[in-house]
């Protein structure tokens, strides 16, 4: 069963780094670069797992709801923060990183894939169902749901990285702001799947999230040196 959770929970996470990596192919960034960003974002998921438990025992004694809206945003936040502090600790200084302001966002993104790598494959994992109904999960509701969600998330915060690069500005100030919103975003989310289910209108907030992302990968690829 381990073994079907990995191979089944690695497919979403590497369809969209393909698709991602593709939309910036005029520079492919190193492999190695790539293969260790994923790496740490896998790492992150099992960093920041002490204080989401630290946080539920801590609501538990305020006696705030598991599904309150705040608790969504605080899970939220940490997540976002652990995803970006693994790349902002292990991979800015890298030298393909600073090349252009397009990388800060591609490699947030790449984080968050290996982030939800590992969070698909230890939600299958803990599934304990059939087979097949494991593989629909993965591929289908976590393909355009968890992890897309975690690659636009992270997406956002890169993108206002990127933008502090582009603009010269106070980089504190944009990546703060980034991760402001990509923690509304994963909140509201994790909000809709809870009370109108997994499919519908989540799946069609990650569609108009997703066209601003996009919008924003564009804006930072003009910025590529020719």
């Amino acid at each position: 069963m381990l073994l079907i959770a990995i191979l089944v929970g690695l497919i979403p996470s590497f369809a969209w780094l393909i698709f991602y990596l593709h939309e910036d192919f005029r520079h492919p960034e190193p492999r190695s670069l790539v293969a260790l960003t994923f790496f740490v974002g896998a790492i992150s998921a099992i960093l920041v797992l002490p204080f989401q438990i630290v946080f539920n025992q801590w609501i538990q004694k305020l006696a705030i709801g598991q599904f309150d809206l705040r608790t969504f945003l605080a899970l939220a936040a940490l997540e976002e923060i652990s995803k970006f502090f693994v790349v902002f600790l292990f991979i800015r200084k890298a030298n393909a990183f600073t090349f252009e302001p397009i990388h800060p966002m591609i490699y947030m993104i790449v984080s968050a894939l290996g982030f939800a790598a590992l969070e698909n494959i230890a939600s299958l994992y803990n599934t304990h169902s059939e087979i097949t109904r494991v593989f629909f999960e993965s591929t289908i509701l976590r393909f355009v749901g968890a992890t897309l969600l975690h690659t636009l998330a992270s997406g956002i915060v890169g993108y206002y990285w990127g933008k502090a690069f582009s603009e010269h500005g106070h980089y504190a100030t944009f990546i703060i702001f980034g991760i402001a919103v990509a923690t509304v975003v994963h909140a509201i989310f994790n909000y809709l799947v809870i009370q109108t289910g997994p499919i519908t209108y989540p799946i069609a907030f990650l569609i108009f999230i997703s066209l601003f992302v996009l919008h924003d990968f564009e804006l930072l690829k003009k910025f590529e040196r020719r």
